[in-house]
């Protein structure tokens, strides 16, 4: 008989009890964004001012909330709680608005928008820049935005900044990097759409400009300080549109893009040289107020109020990929008012962008022919190969779309042959009424969540649900646990409070929670518990971090360890009826816990405490037939 397969040898001891992260909190915050490169200004008095916009999502609101807002530039040096500086272009669906006074608590000097369901919003800032010293050209500046409280504040309740600098350009004719030249453009856009300029024609990256298409209502001419050629040809006029670009530009401009109001990609403009059919010369311009003038001819930007194809359901086949096989990426593909002229898949494992064909044929593993779902292979890849990828689809009049809206910015991803998260349900509390106080001194349900594998684990999208209906009913925001580190979740439904707080409350009663895994990764059940009723201020506990044993602890150790077990080589002896265990003394151990499992080969599988003892041998009086059946395993318990 293999004495072998009934011992458990797992070495070694944690070294010392790791620091844990502080849990990030729920609080607004921009989560995506398209930030241009380059701002006009000039501090002092600024006579040349251009509008410069930019796209952002924000998430963390509350739920159909409107908000007031208004958004202005910071230093790196500015305080969390300065506005900073900038005049505000109202970016509303019904006409844009201006304002040299922007202020939450008068009318006309804010802008409004309304979070969705999930409490998210995304859409479309303008700032004009002013003489303020944050406009030094050459410097670097950030956009911030100022929010109001989501129920008719008129003060500042949060201030959310961009993590992207953006460099102060003064329009010149030196090749320096503070100086920049004008440009402009006669487009067949509508009115209020946005046009970006890229230095390269896939559009990757962040552009070099980014501004709107006139007539967009708002009074952007001489008299508020515009450069001429703006006041003059682009103010005003429909379809026109104006920008600065750096005269230190070796690509030039090579795809001017049109984008809709909600951000959604409508047409774009390529040119491989940077310099335009018309012969408008964007490499390296030297022009300083005189503009570069793009033609209709170079950029039409799509006339007609097309709609761009709808891309939705995309999805990999498998979700968790092996190392060296192919993954099928599978979209429904659509368009209103057209047809579906081309769709790509583009993706980058490492060695740069490549791109697919999509088809809807029926021979590329995307069902039948014409049925709007397209599909493209991925070829496999080594393991651990982390893969990037988007897709992007044209129809027949040239409006595009990608997905994700903001991609190459943002992208979907896998890591093949992912290693899953050894993540457990460590201990909780369902009723807390003098153990631990939350960050607000709120005392709220909790559970702590241990990492008991080897790697830090990033828990943003890991879901924690007390609903098997609805396993996704709270997941982690980006906050990351060390191995052998936990990490406490509030169970209080204060979502918006600093901390971690998931959706539910824990029932004294009794119930199930568990813990699944990313949703794009299948969404597998990581660990989950059925428990009985609850007394206050007890919590339920693994008696070793990770380990198989639960027990109630009067004297709780909610975001530390529960205790340091180190599991030990046995000998075993049977005799007759009986079986006999013993081991090696463990230094600091305060007793050993003797544990029963049916299964030898998965250390973290249920087990049962059979008994405990102080010295290093126990006798189990009747077990010689569970014997050939089960396995045991003796931890040191360090407390």
């Amino acid at each position: 008989m293999n004495m072998f397969r009934r011992q458990m040898k797992i070495a070694g001891i944690l070294a010392s009890i790791l620091l844990i992260l502080s849990a990030a909190s729920a609080q607004p915050a921009i989560t995506q964004s398209v930030i241009p490169q380059y701002i006009q200004g000039r501090n002092g008095t600024n006579s040349q001012r251009i509008p410069c916009a930019y796209w952002v999502s924000i998430s963390g609101l509350t739920a159909n909330a409107t908000y007031r807002y208004f958004n202005q530039v910071v230093r790196s040096s500015d305080s969390q709680t300065s506005s900073g500086a900038g005049n505000v272009i109202f970016a509303n669906s019904g006409g844009f608005t201006r304002t040299s006074s922007p202020s939450l608590s008068s009318a006309g000097n804010y802008g409004e928008f309304t979070a969705d369901a999930s409490g998210i919003w995304s859409g479309w800032m303008i700032t004009e820049p002013t003489g303020n010293a944050r406009f030094v050209p050459g410097a670097f500046i950030f956009f911030r935005i100022m929010l109001n409280d989501g129920a008719g504040g008129t003060s500042v309740a949060t201030r959310l900044t961009a993590a992207d600098s953006v460099r102060v350009l003064m329009p010149g004719t030196t090749a320096t990097d503070s100086t920049g030249t004008g440009i402009r453009g006669n487009t067949l856009a509508a009115p209020r759409d946005f046009v970006l300029l890229h230095d390269n024609i896939a559009g990757s990256g962040r552009p070099v400009a980014a501004t709107l298409i006139e007539s967009d209502g708002s009074d952007n001419s001489a008299a508020n300080n515009y450069i001429a050629f703006y006041a003059d040809n682009v103010n005003l006029s429909d379809g026109a549109f104006g920008a600065i670009l750096p005269n230190l530009n070796d690509n030039g401009v090579r795809r001017v893009e049109r984008r809709s109001l909600s951000g959604n990609v409508l047409a774009f403009n390529q040119n491989v040289s940077g310099i335009w059919p018309s012969g408008a010369n964007t490499v390296n311009p030297t022009g300083g107020e005189t503009p570069v003038v793009l033609t209709i001819d170079d950029v039409p930007l799509n006339s007609s109020e097309n709609s761009p194809p709808s891309i939705s359901q995309v999805t990999r086949i498998p979700l968790a990929p092996a190392a060296n096989a192919s993954v099928t990426v599978v979209a429904y593909i659509t368009d209103s008012d057209g047809t579906v002229f081309s769709a790509i898949l583009v993706y980058n494992a490492g060695a740069g962008d490549q791109s697919l064909s999509m088809h809807d044929d029926g021979f590329h593993d995307d069902s039948a022919a014409g049925d709007h779902w397209f599909a493209a292979q991925v070829p496999g890849q080594p393991t651990l190969t982390g893969v990037l990828y988007y897709l992007e689809a044209v129809d027949n009049s040239g409006a595009s779309v990608r997905s994700p809206i903001d991609a190459p910015t943002h992208v979907l991803s896998y890591l093949v042959d992912r290693p899953q998260p050894v993540l457990r349900i460590n201990e909780f509390m369902a009723q807390n009424t003098a153990t631990i106080q939350d960050p607000t001194g709120e005392w709220a349900d909790w559970i702590e969540v241990f990492n008991a594998g080897s790697a830090e684990v990033n828990m943003g999208g890991i879901a924690l649900t007390d609903n098997f209906s609805d396993m996704r009913k709270w997941t982690f925001p980006d906050t990351t646990v060390p191995p052998g580190g936990v990490l406490l979740v509030w169970c209080d439904e204060d979502d918006g409070d600093p901390g971690l707080h998931a959706s539910f409350k824990l029932s004294t009663g009794g119930e199930r929670i568990a813990l699944s895994d990313l949703e794009e990764y299948g969404g597998t059940i990581l660990d989950s518990l059925t428990f009985g009723t609850q007394s206050s201020d007890v919590s339920y506990a693994r008696i070793c971090d990770g380990g198989p044993a639960w027990d109630f602890d009067s004297t709780p150790t909610p975001d530390a360890h529960n205790g340091i077990c180190v599991p030990l080589t046995l000998t075993v002896w049977v005799n007759s009826d009986d079986v006999s265990l013993h081991w090696q003394p463990s230094p600091g151990a305060v007793r050993y816990d003797v544990y029963r499992f049916s299964n030898a080969d998965d250390p973290m599988a249920f087990g049962s405490l059979i008994t405990t003892a102080t010295d290093t041998m126990v006798t189990l009086i009747g077990e010689a037939g569970l014997y050939t059946r089960a396995f045991y395993s003796v931890n040191a318990v360090i407390e």
